[in-house]
């Protein structure tokens, strides 16, 4: 707010110069908070450690980053009034840092319960589509944030296209498919990868691909994996013995078995984000 510089009063003099600071403080903590995801390490350490004495975030599992993917037909600006309005929720406030990947980033507590559902609701409010949120917190010994929101973008990205994860997902619960979505493999090479799941994929039927994957997913329990299918056991013997020869030599080599799973897993994710 500009003061009237005609106005020279004593009161108006120790008002005016503690007002300064005051309506400075809002400003300068959005600054430090969007200087958190920088591209240069030594500003965000900076902001972080800024962040760290003023209490806005404590260290490790104390702060909580949380990333929302929101509907692509929601504006930019849209975006951002609606991270300023969530940062401004009671009793579960949080700070707004920036929109990075396309996804509005927020930092807040552990103690933030229930954030997820109350994100859920203000978005239905505002008729804003929110496809999945994502959640993490710096590892131990961090100096930074950085690396915990490209986790939780990556769970954000996994809840939208997941449904064991939708709508929200922490990043400490993904386990494998965190190192899924973080590969840069391209599809176009799932031939040279695996040949046996690029058969099962491009070749193989529906029922033969899924035949793999649960076998796989049980540790080649016959039992649970006949339990899942809802088969025999010897009809999933006889779906074993007719797969394509590529897929029998893999389950019979350590690792070209192991290579098959984490590749089934990928074409899953791959399909599910719409890269094949």
């Amino acid at each position: 707010m500009r003061t009237m510089e005609t106005t020279s009063s004593p009161v108006h003099s120790a008002l005016q110069g503690t007002a300064t600071p005051l309506a400075a403080s809002l400003p300068d903590r959005e600054a430090v908070l969007k200087d958190l995801l920088d591209d240069d390490e030594s500003v965000r350490r900076t902001a972080y450690a800024r962040a760290l004495r003023q209490r806005w975030l404590h260290r490790e599992h104390g702060t909580v980053v949380r990333a929302l993917l929101i509907d692509a037909a929601v504006s930019d600006a849209q975006r951002i009034s609606f991270a300023r309005h969530l940062a401004h929720l009671r009793p579960v406030p949080s700070h707004f840092v920036a929109v990075r990947a396309g996804m509005v980033v927020l930092v807040g507590h552990p103690s933030d319960r229930g954030m997820e559902d109350a994100i859920l609701r203000e978005g239905a409010k505002r008729n804003i589509r929110i496809l999945g949120i994502g959640t993490a917190s710096p590892a131990r010994g961090t100096e930074d944030i950085r690396s915990a929101a490209d986790e939780a973008i990556i769970a954000a990205s996994l809840a939208a296209a997941l449904p064991q994860f939708h709508p929200a997902a922490d990043a400490s619960e993904l386990g494998g498919w965190l190192l899924l979505a973080s590969a840069s493999a391209d599809p176009a090479h799932l031939h040279v990868i695996s040949p046996a799941a690029h058969a099962l994929y491009s070749d193989g039927d529906g029922s033969q691909r899924r035949t793999i994957e649960t076998y796989l997913d049980v540790g080649a329990n016959v039992v649970a994996a006949c339990a899942i299918l809802f088969v025999h056991r010897t009809t999933l013997y006889y779906r074993l013995e007719r797969m394509p020869e590529v897929v029998r030599e893999a389950l019979d080599d350590g690792i070209k078995r192991s290579t098959l799973h984490v590749a089934l897993k990928l074409v899953r994710l791959w399909e599910a984000t719409g890269r094949i």
